[in-house]
Parts: C-alpha cells; sequence; structure tokens
C-alpha cells in the first residue's frame, strides 16, 4: 500500500511546483520580450504612449534589478531604488539579459514563504515570484504589438494575470467606479465580481453574480482588455458601456 503524504508535505510539493511554473515562465517570457523588442529598438510600443521598444526594455529590466535586489538580500523594508544598475556601455539589451538572469537566479534560490517587504498585503517572496511573471507577460505582449504579431498567452497565466490585476494590482486606495462588474471566462471556471469597497479599493468576489455590466471571453481576451492592451472585439458586453469603460479605465 502506498502511502499517502502528510498535508503539509502536499502542501510544499504544490508550493514547489508553483514555483517552478513561475520561474519557467518568468524565464521563457522574459526571453521572448528581449528577442522581440531587440530587433527593432526604436519602434513605437502603442501600448506605452511614448515609449519605444528601448524604453520599454530599460523599465523592464529596471523592475527585474529591483525585485531580484529585493529577494536577493531578502530585504523585509523597501530598498532604495539609488543603488539599482542601469545599462551602461553593454547596452539596453545586454543589460536586460544580465537582469533577467539575476531575477530567474534569486527567485529559484528562495522559499515563496519567507517574509519580506512588498506593497501588497502578501508579504512574502511569493508576491514577486506572481509579480515578476505576470509583469513581464504584459510587457512581451507589449514588445509584440510594436512588432505588429501577438502569440498566444496561455489560459492558465492569463486567468491568473486577471486574478492578480483585480487582487493585488488594484492597490487599496484605488478609486473604483460606484456600478458592479462581473467577469466571465468562457474557456474556463474563472469568474469575478467586482465592487467598489467603501473607504476605496476594490472588493473580488470569485463567483458568480449580476452586476451593472459584465464581459464574458476568453481569458486571454479578457486579461488584454483589462490591462488596456486591446478593444472589446471577440468580448461580450453586457448592461452598462459606462461602467465597462470606468473599470477598464483602471488599467495601470
Amino acid at each position: 500500500m502506498i502511502a499517502r503524504p502528510r498535508q503539509t508535505e502536499q502542501m510544499d510539493q504544490t508550493e514547489q511546483m508553483e514555483q517552478n511554473y513561475r520561474i519557467d515562465r518568468l524565464r521563457t517570457e522574459g526571453k521572448r520580450l528581449i528577442d522581440v523588442a531587440s530587433h527593432n529598438l526604436k519602434a513605437s510600443v502603442p501600448t506605452c504612449p511614448g515609449w519605444n521598444n528601448e524604453r520599454l526594455l530599460s523599465h523592464t529590466s529596471r523592475v527585474w534589478a529591483s525585485m531580484a535586489r529585493q529577494v536577493g538580500q531578502r530585504a523585509t523594508e523597501l530598498l532604495d531604488r539609488d543603488g539599482l544598475p542601469r545599462p551602461g556601455d553593454e547596452g539596453v539589451v545586454a543589460f536586460s539579459k544580465a537582469q533577467l538572469d539575476a531575477l530567474v537566479d534569486a527567485l529559484s534560490d528562495v522559499d515563496p514563504a519567507e517574509p519580506m517587504w512588498t506593497w501588497a498585503a502578501d508579504k512574502t517572496a511569493g508576491f514577486y515570484l506572481r509579480r515578476a511573471h505576470q509583469e513581464t507577460l504584459v510587457h512581451r505582449v507589449d514588445a509584440e504589438l510594436a512588432s505588429g504579431s501577438v502569440t498566444a498567452v496561455p489560459v492558465v497565466d492569463a486567468a491568473d494575470g486577471i486574478d492578480e490585476l483585480v487582487s493585488v494590482v488594484y492597490r487599496p486606495d484605488i478609486s473604483a467606479p460606484e456600478g458592479s462588474l462581473h467577469l466571465h471566462q468562457s474557456d474556463g471556471d474563472g469568474e469575478w465580481m467586482l465592487e467598489a469597497r467603501s473607504g476605496g479599493g476594490v472588493q473580488v468576489r470569485r463567483e458568480h453574480a449580476k452586476g451593472a455590466a459584465a464581459l464574458r471571453g476568453r481569458a486571454e481576451d479578457l486579461w488584454l482588455l483589462m490591462w488596456g492592451r486591446r478593444g472589446y472585439d471577440d468580448i461580450a458586453t453586457f448592461g452598462d458601456m459606462a461602467v465597462i469603460n470606468a473599470w477598464v479605465a483602471l488599467a495601470p
């Protein structure tokens, strides 16, 4: 008879699988971002007004560098950004590759439950695992939009990205619209009811419910829309469009 693992062991295995998955996705999406952007550093990025690919790479690599330092030092306070590395004579492409490698190394060497400073409610290294994965994925799409050819986003990553946006990236002091919005994923089980929280912020309920307005579509399409990376094509809209537009306008 095969012995069942203890619950703590099951949890440890699940956390390790998630950590490995997110690091693999970070590495893959980061390399794709660098490769696409480096083909034309001067190309304008339509989803980041005023930016070209060089600016996109510079921004993303600085985010990677900041995360790598916070995680690498197990910092329980926000570290001074003045000490962050910057692109030098090696150029932004080589700099980006180095910072992506540094972040992958830092996240590979940390326990996701390790306490550390974050700007979110989750004060563990797990926050950085998820944020690094999703931040890189969004900017990979930005680089591909600049090139005119966007590759598919895995359904699990897009659904996770919707959840992270509404539950983490929407900060507690955000001014949410008065009308509620229901998001319904058509290629999976994801549903989110979004409502303004009294005193600021967003209340998220992961359930089926009727809101003042609703959006229904594939996880990738909903995720891109809510991040301001696409329009309403192939997404079903219901209810008050003013409410829908107001929620979409919250995109970072």
